[in-house]
């Protein structure tokens, strides 16, 4: 359930930039470092919203994309390795619980950290959560688009899918965040602060 309670115009000249995804989390950076080279930073990765469970692995994917793959930081062996199609990119926009939500754009798919399996896939409207996973520990809010072009944001629990609730976002959402604990959603005339929960009766 969304209830629209703020409204702010004009938009600001771009879209809120999230800051976390909940009142638990916030958005964590993995910041690898060639050793050998002194320190030097080889690259940066947003890994999104964690709340810090299976510490010391890291997903990965191989240079052909065909593999993902769980690595143990501190020993660097691989936990454990599974077929996927690197076609499209993907990122991993949260972990909580051991549970990691993978984004491709067209799907999000929940793997279980410690031991690789697949636990869910479900479609979601491309571009709409840009940043990190919405979601408190227990459900996650994901954007779908109805056959009639209308966003609905359905949300689902981690676990196993399960849909909790769902609801029409504002007319001409084009963005899902979080600012300050706060889940707004930006549409071409205002940015709009909605409350969140399952529907009332």
């Amino acid at each position: 359930y969304l209830n629209p309670t703020t409204a702010v115009y004009p938009p600001p000249p771009s879209p809120p930039a999230a800051t976390a995804t909940s009142g638990k989390w916030g958005t964590a950076t993995l910041d690898v470092k060639d050793l050998a080279a002194g320190e030097h930073t080889l690259w940066v990765v947003p890994v999104g919203a964690t709340d810090g469970s299976v510490a010391g692995t890291l997903l990965t994917l191989s240079a052909d994309g065909e593999r993902l793959r769980a690595l143990d930081l501190g020993s660097g062996r691989h936990r454990w390795s599974l077929p996927y199609d690197g076609r499209v990119p993907v990122r991993a926009t949260a972990q909580v619980d051991g549970v990691a939500l993978l984004d491709d754009g067209a799907t999000v798919t929940a793997v279980d950290v410690r031991d690789g399996l697949w636990l869910w896939r479900t479609p979601v409207a491309d571009g709409v959560v840009p940043s990190s996973a919405l979601t408190d520990g227990d459900v996650v809010l994901l954007p779908w688009r109805r056959g009639d072009g209308a966003l609905v944001v359905v949300a689902r629990r981690l676990a196993d899918a399960a849909e909790v609730w769902r609801s029409e976002a504002p007319a001409g959402t084009g963005l899902l965040t979080v600012v300050d604990h706060h889940l707004v959603a930006a549409t071409g005339d205002a940015v709009v602060g909605l409350s969140v929960g399952p529907p009332p009766g």
